[in-house]
């Protein structure tokens, strides 16, 4: 068996993170330096202060109309969002 009749390869193993500073993404593990996002794990829905997305969309509905159908009719059949 020779190295040029194996067979190539184009699997590599998973990177470990935060192995020392030798194995790449050592020390922060490419996280930078601080901040909320260095330190652990954050919610999706993290809105940094704010109210909660999936809370405030309660607030981003549309008016109620009466005359949806006409609103409707005026647009040539599309609901505008």
């Amino acid at each position: 068996m020779q190295l040029n009749t194996l067979a190539k390869t184009t699997e590599t193993s998973k990177k470990r993170i935060g192995r020392g500073l030798g194995s790449g993404k050592g020390k922060t593990g490419g996280r930078g330096q601080k901040g909320q996002k260095a330190r652990g794990k954050i919610p999706a829905a993290n809105v940094g202060g704010g109210l909660i997305l999936y809370k405030n969309v309660i607030s981003i509905q549309l008016p109620v109309s009466k005359n949806v159908t006409e609103i409707i009719e005026k647009n040539g059949g599309k609901v505008l969002v």
